[in-house]
C-alpha cells in the first residue's frame, strides 16, 4: 500500500512526486482529448501531454531501481507498489489517445443524445475520478481511494449497460459510442487501479477491473 512515511528515501519521494505529476497530465490530456472529440478542440497537445507521460513512467521506473540498487531493504513494499501503478498511469495517456482518434469517424449531434449522450454522462463521472486519485495518492487517504473504487464499479456497469446496448443496434455511429464506452471504462477501471495501492497489499493491486 501507498502509506505515509517520514522517513522514505529522496529517490522514493522522487519518484512519487513524478507519479503525481504524471496523473495531472493524464487528467489533462483526457479532457483535451475528449474536448477534441465532441467539440472539435485542438489536438495539438494531446501528443507531448502522452510523451511527458511516457518520459514520466520510465523516470519512475529508473529512480525505483536505483533506490533499491542502493538500499535493497528500506521502502521496498511502496518501491514495489510504485512501480506497479506506473503502468496504469502511463496507460491512461494512451485511451485518451485512442478517444481522440475516434474523432475522425464522429459526427457531433451522437454526443447529444442516445447512446453518444450517455457516454457523455459517464464522461462527467469519470473526469472527477482523476483528482480523486490524486489526492487519494497525495495524502494515503484509504477512505477517497475507497470511494473511487466504488464509482469505478457503478462506472463499469454503465459502460457494460452501453455496450449491450450498441451491440444489439444497426448504426455505425451506435459501433462508435460502444468504442468510447470502451475506453472511458478503462480509463476508470486504470485510476481505480492507481487508488487500490492506497488500500491493497502489493500482490492485490489492480484487482478492481
Amino acid at each position: 500500500m501507498l502509506g505515509q512515511s517520514q522517513n522514505r528515501s529522496h529517490l522514493i519521494d522522487q519518484a512519487l512526486g513524478v507519479t503525481l505529476s504524471m496523473l495531472e497530465k493524464a487528467r489533462d490530456v483526457f479532457g483535451v482529448a475528449w474536448d477534441h472529440l465532441v467539440e472539435g478542440g485542438s489536438d495539438e497537445r494531446i501528443s507531448k501531454l502522452d510523451q511527458d507521460i511516457n518520459s514520466g513512467e520510465r523516470m519512475v521506473r529508473r529512480l525505483v531501481i536505483e533506490h533499491l540498487t542502493l538500499n535493497p531493504e528500506q521502502d521496498l513494499p511502496f518501491s514495489l507498489t510504485l512501480a506497479s501503478i506506473i503502468h496504469d498511469v502511463e496507460r491512461l495517456g494512451d485511451y485518451a489517445k485512442s478517444i481522440a482518434e475516434l474523432k475522425e469517424w464522429s459526427d457531433s449531434p451522437l454526443w447529444t443524445d442516445g447512446m453518444g449522450g450517455q457516454c457523455r454522462e459517464v464522461k462527467s463521472r469519470v473526469e472527477p475520478l482523476f483528482d480523486l486519485a490524486i489526492n487519494a495518492i497525495r495524502e494515503s487517504d484509504e477512505e477517497k481511494a475507497t470511494q473511487l473504487m466504488n464509482l469505478h464499479r457503478e462506472i463499469k456497469a454503465s459502460t457494460d449497460d452501453i455496450t449491450a446496448e450498441g451491440l444489439t443496434g444497426p448504426g455505425a455511429q451506435d459501433v462508435l459510442a460502444v468504442l468510447v464506452a470502451r475506453y472511458l471504462r478503462r480509463v476508470s477501471a486504470h485510476l481505480s487501479n492507481v487508488a487500490s495501492s492506497v488500500v491493497n497489499p502489493f500482490d492485490l493491486i489492480a484487482r478492481n477491473e
